[in-house]
């Protein structure tokens, strides 16, 4: 994944003229009022603004060539100098001067100016307001011959209408079930027109059209509907390039940190098994690691506590650089480090601790690699075995790759291949609790706990190495370059789409984009 705002303002010189529409809102007069439930708060935003980044970061255009973002979050328990503090690390917003005030309707704001880290011809206003023992922010980040009329237009009354609230209590992305399918596609998937499975087919055929008449880099879409593909289209001539070659239906395709979600998968399934004894997803790391006869370094009262939990949250507490690095070696990114090395769970393990684990979300795939480590010790298999057998067989999913770690640990955290129309299948799967044609695959608990908001961080929505969207009804799969795989109850729906996005951008930004911009609307 790639890290947050910052990264955004990296234009690539693709054009895309749609404009983006929101998803669980309510429009008034040309506004819409926007509610987060894992943060609490309700803001009026311009309709025709979407949320489609962690945060929210509301975008206005296609996320690639538009750098113009609203940002807004309420910190929880945290004072208002702290905030800016954490804009400056996390989103590489910096105040350069303190300019005005403003009073809406519930709160005193403070106004900023900035400056955007890396990001030329942008710039940025912040606004901060104390909320009892928290801070509420907003902050508008545009070109700066737009800035001072986004400023009237959109932030200053985001502020006038900022509403702070308690969070909504998580529960699963997934709780609504949907019917059972009139046919599991083991076999294969059955197709069926858009209009049949009430999806709007000209929604799909605008999406075809922006995505082949701007050159967007997307390699395929997939959209199922009722258990029927309403969508399946390549686009592969649009991918060439250095990364990989032209995209064909019927291929395997990377899906990078995708890959995690089928890892957790399989944990799941191994904990559910006899197999794993007494171990559940409070076993701590250094319990599992003693059972692999292994003793870690750097151990202090921190690491004791570390559980496999925390790995799943992404809430180690481990020192690990990777968001915000660029994935090439000298890059200081942890992941080119361990790549680099002969043992990549033993690089992860005997890393250093930098917070309390539990406390602070942390984007690593070392620690997802720890995952599949943990499958390895459960089953006595790399996972890469284990899914064959368990995970892929029972779907028919019959042709796959997933890279190796040197140490004979299938990597965790990246590397797996598939067809986009298998990826499609464990979406499937997760859409029905775990369960296919009768036979139970994964715990519907395990089901449920991997999508719900399991991290303490108001910044992101995360189960366990699943990514969720608590606003539009949806989890997913999201991998570096633009790999997503989407699963709606709601609107029983599963999505795929592969991309290679450059890795400068938000590539799940602008895939999701597509999602909520075509996809979720033309599902009546």
């Amino acid at each position: 994944m790639v890290s947050r705002l910052a990264l955004a303002f990296l234009a690539t010189g693709l054009a895309v003229a749609a404009t983006a529409c929101g998803g669980s809102s309510v429009q008034v007069s040309g506004r819409v009022t926007y509610h987060d439930p894992s943060q609490g708060w309700r803001a009026q935003v311009p309709a025709g603004w979407a949320a489609v980044e962690v945060g929210p970061e509301f975008v206005r255009d296609d996320p690639l060539t538009d750098p113009t973002r609203l940002f807004l979050q309420t910190y929880r328990n945290r004072a208002p100098e702290a905030t800016l503090h954490e804009l400056s690390a996390v989103a590489g917003i910096v105040v350069t001067a303190r300019h005005g005030e403003r009073a809406g309707e519930a709160l005193h704001w403070q106004r900023y100016a900035a400056r955007v880290v890396g990001g030329k011809g942008v710039a940025a206003e912040v606004a901060v307001a104390k909320d009892g023992g928290s801070a509420d922010v907003a902050a508008l980040i545009a070109r700066r011959s737009e800035l001072e009329h986004l400023v009237q237009s959109t932030l200053l009354p985001a502020l006038d209408s900022f509403e702070p609230g308690p969070p909504a209590k998580p529960e699963s992305v997934l709780a609504e079930t949907p019917r059972e399918p009139s046919y599991w596609p083991t076999a294969g998937w059955r197709t069926a027109s858009p209009a049949s499975q009430h999806m709007d087919g000209d929604e799909l055929d605008a999406l075809v059209g922006e995505v082949r008449d701007a050159r967007l880099p997307i390699d395929s879409v997939t959209v199922i509907r009722n258990g029927y593909v309403v969508l399946d289209e390549a686009f592969g001539p649009f991918a060439a390039g250095s990364l990989r070659e032209p995209y064909a239906t019927g291929h395997l395709h990377e899906l990078q940190s995708a890959t995690k979600s089928v890892t957790s998968m399989l944990l799941g399934a191994a904990l559910a098994r006899r197999a794993a004894g007494d171990v559940t997803v409070k076993t701590t790391l250094v319990d599992l690691a003693a059972a692999a006869d292994y003793v870690p370094a750097h151990i202090d009262a921190r690491k004791r506590a570390i559980t496999l939990e925390d790995l799943l949250t992404m809430q180690s507490g481990i020192a690990w650089k990777e968001s915000g690095y660029a994935y090439k070696p000298g890059s200081g990114n942890d992941v080119m480090a361990m790549l680099a090395t002969t043992n990549w769970t033993k690089y992860t393990v005997d890393r250093p601790m930098a917070t309390q684990p539990g406390t602070t979300f942390v984007y690593n795939t070392g620690g997802a690699h720890l995952v599949s480590a943990a499958i390895t010790l459960l089953t006595r298999q790399p996972a890469a075995e284990v899914a064959a057998k368990e995970l892929f067989g029972p779907l028919g999913i019959g042709t796959s790759k997933w890279v190796a770690a040197p140490e004979g640990i299938s990597a965790g955290g990246f590397g797996l291949e598939l067809e986009p129309n298998d990826l499609a299948k464990l979406a499937f799967l997760y859409l029905h609790h775990g369960l296919w044609d009768g036979r139970r695959v994964v715990p519907s608990s395990w089901v449920e706990q991997s999508t719900t908001d399991q991290v303490m961080d108001p910044g992101h929505e995360y189960g366990y190495l699943w990514w969720l969207d608590r606003r539009d009804g949806y989890a997913y799969m999201a991998g570096l370059y633009g790999q997503l795989a989407a699963v709606v109850p709601g609107k029983n729906l599963v999505v795929v789409i592969t991309a290679h996005i450059p890795a400068t951008a938000d590539a799940t930004a602008l895939t999701r984009w597509l999602l909520e911009r075509y996809i979720l609307p033309a599902a009546e």
